[in-house]
Order: structure tokens, then C-alpha cells, then sequence
């Protein structure tokens, strides 16, 4: 399957609609309303909102130095996981587009020659980076749709300085070769902590697990491949692959630990 065919699609549409002048007098439709036509039924990949730019931030820079997106963040995140696996906007279906789960996404079916690949990815394609680029755009774009929900349950004498913090939010990435503060392993706490507590709109200090830790799946069965059909979670360095397995954290800590500096060399 290849997602980018949606992307090259309404490339080629554009492209052909402005290699034919429109005139009027032939009653032909507008551009305008050809390209609709031809894009209606897909999902436009549009991005962040608005026309400003704004800086993707190191996620522990997220953490101490913007209180407040980081709240919005964990937040947001709970609520991106939460969304209705039917949903192809939800985290489950977007996330399955790099690979399972094995469905196809925004109508767009398996390409002829694909062979049973799983996913829309490029990988060992000239198209790898640029195709990443369109889908970091696709997931960042669902996921600002949902803080926005999160930031309208703010009440009113929090809205402005919610709303001021949501505005130039981006989603954080990790440098997962930055040197570490001393003392702190090169797996951010954020991330391998199992819970996390924040303030939630009305201001009561809650304590949820960790969006960043792991995903709960409602239904595992288009997973395809064992053992992941059979876990209600997703697991990191589990300690097998029994239905019964867990993860286990140190494992993955110290494997990120010894391999720092290599991955810095890269």
C-alpha cells in the first residue's frame, strides 16, 4: 500500500487542472471547484493551523520551560489515545499507517505490486524523507485538533492563557542523542515513567498513566502478527512474547544508556 499515492494524486490533479486555461465562455467548471471535485472523500494533509511558524521543541525543553504546553501535551495525548479506533483520524489508525494495523487508511487500498507489505511507509525509497515529512504534518495536524478540545474545557478565566500556549504548540520530538543531564539516563524519566501526574482544566492535580509509556488497544485482532494480537497494551523490551508478558523499563534504559554514543557519531 503507498500512502503517498493520495499525496501524488492531488499533485497530478493540480498539475492538469492548470495545463488547461478555463474560459468561461465555454461553460466549463473553475478551478476551484474541479480541484474540490477531485479531492472530495480525501483527507487534505494541511498541517498545524494558521500561517505562523513555530519552533518544534525538545521535548524535556518542553518540560521545563513551557509548564503549560507540557500540561496540554500530556493531556492532549491522553485524549489522542483514547479516540475511537474506527476513527481515521484517531491515534490508532494514523499510527497504523507506518505499519499495522493491517486496514486500509482514507480509502486508499494496497497498491498492485506491493505484495502484502504492511503500512503505506517508504522505507529504502528516495520518497523516505519527504513522505515522513507529509505524515509528521497528517499527525501533528489530529493531534492540535484534539488539544484544541482539550484547551475549550478550560474555563473562562483560564481560556486566554490557555489558548496563548496552545497557539505556538508544536509536537515535541526527542533528541535521543543529547547528552543527559548528570545523573539522568538517556531515556527521558518522561518517557519510560508509567504514570504522570498534571492539573486537569479545572485545576485538580490528576494522576494518569503515561501517554508517552504506552498505548491501551479496544480491539487487537487487525494487528495480524502474534504475539502483538494478543496484548491489550503495547509492551517496551517485553520479557517475552507470552500473553502474559510486561514490559520491562529497565531493560530499555540501560539498552538507550549504552548506546548513546554511538548514536551520537551518526
Amino acid at each position: 500500500m503507498k500512502f503517498t499515492s493520495v499525496l501524488l494524486g492531488l499533485s497530478v490533479a493540480t498539475q492538469s487542472v492548470f495545463a488547461h486555461p478555463y474560459h468561461a465562455d465555454h461553460g466549463e467548471e473553475s478551478h476551484e471547484s474541479i480541484l474540490e471535485s477531485r479531492q472530495s472523500g480525501f483527507t487534505v494533509v494541511s498541517g498545524a493551523p494558521g500561517s505562523a511558524v513555530y519552533p518544534r521543541l525538545e521535548v524535556r525543553q518542553m518540560l521545563f520551560t513551557k509548564p503549560n504546553q507540557w500540561i496540554l501535551f500530556m493531556l492532549g495525548m491522553q485524549r489522542f489515545h483514547a479516540t475511537n479506533q474506527a476513527d481515521k483520524m484517531s491515534y490508532y489508525q494514523i499510527a497504523g499507517i507506518h505499519g499495522v494495523p493491517r486496514q486500509n487508511w482514507d480509502n486508499v487500498g494496497q497498491c498492485s505490486s506491493c505484495g502484502g507489505t504492511d503500512g503505506y511507509c517508504t522505507h529504502d525509497s528516495v520518497l523516505f524523507p519527504s513522505w515522513h515529512r507529509a505524515y509528521l504534518a497528517l499527525f501533528e495536524q489530529s493531534f492540535l485538533n484534539v488539544v484544541s478540545q482539550v484547551v475549550a474545557q478550560y474555563p473562562s478565566n483560564k481560556q486566554a492563557e490557555m489558548q496563548g500556549a496552545f497557539s505556538t504548540m508544536r509536537f515535541p520530538y526527542w533528541d535521543w542523542a543529547a547528552q543527559p543531564k548528570p545523573g539522568y539516563p538517556n531515556l527521558p524519566q518522561i518517557v519510560s515513567n508509567k504514570y504522570v501526574t498534571v492539573n486537569d482544566p479545572n485545576g485538580n492535580s490528576i494522576t494518569i498513566i503515561n501517554p508517552l509509556f504506552r498505548h491501551d488497544f479496544t480491539d487487537t485482532s487487525q494487528l495480524v502478527y502474534s504475539p502483538f494480537v494478543n496484548w491489550a497494551v503495547t509492551l517496551r523490551y517485553p520479557n517475552s512474547n507470552a500473553n502474559t508478558a510486561s514490559s520491562t523499563q529497565q531493560s530499555s534504559i540501560d539498552a538507550f544508556n549504552n548506546i548513546r554514543a554511538s548514536l551520537q557519531d551518526q
